[in-house]
């Protein structure tokens, strides 16, 4: 599922993280991030319009990861959420606790982010619930429910950034795999009465 990067891609990307590292994304330059990849501007440009390009980037690997568990019918349906959902929500918070929000970090570019990772992470969503659900007969579209499972994981990712502790980013995250399970069980028409 994940998007095979280039070399280069791949050093700008761990550039970017790296100076995620030290300062906020609205201190970040273009020059910098070319600099400490050790590659020229052309290069940036031939992959990427701006550092919001890579923001997004890096936020396709953070989807992938959050949602390699669910893999079958079982993981979307289960009442408790998925390892990798509780292991992102710790890491976020032990990151992010009382920093600034995402919004703000942004700034202008906000909106677009906003708008493109929420495309990204519903594409995503899309392709786990085709591929967990593969004979499922659907009474809302896969794409209608995908769109909704991408707002409740975006919200979720928004407000890892304000959690003031690992219990509460736990917390959250089962209650987004409540949240999830039950939209997914409405939007099916062949539940099994057993998973109910």
């Amino acid at each position: 599922m994940a998007k095979v990067l280039k070399r280069s891609q791949r050093r700008l990307l761990s550039a970017f993280r790296e100076l995620l590292t030290q300062k906020e994304y609205y201190e970040i330059t273009v020059a910098e991030i070319i600099s400490l990849a050790d590659v020229g501007k052309t290069t940036f440009y031939r992959h990427y319009e701006r550092k919001l390009d890579l923001f997004i980037e890096m936020h396709r690997g953070v989807f992938d990861t959050m949602l390699q568990d669910l893999q079958c019918r079982e993981d979307w349906l289960s009442e408790a959420p998925r390892p990798m959902l509780v292991a992102l929500a710790m890491k976020a918070v032990g990151n992010t606790a009382g920093r600034l929000s995402i919004a703000y970090k942004l700034g202008s570019d906000w909106p677009h982010a906003e708008r493109r990772m929420g495309e990204s992470l519903t594409a995503t969503i899309n392709a786990r619930l085709c591929m967990a659900f593969t004979d499922a007969k659907w009474a809302i579209s896969v794409a209608e429910v995908s769109s909704a499972l991408a707002a409740l994981y975006m919200d979720f990712l928004i407000q890892l950034n304000s959690a003031p502790n690992q219990k509460v980013a736990e917390r959250r995250a089962r209650n987004l795999q409540c949240f999830s399970r039950a939209l997914v069980l409405a939007a099916l028409e062949d539940t099994p009465n057993e998973v109910v």
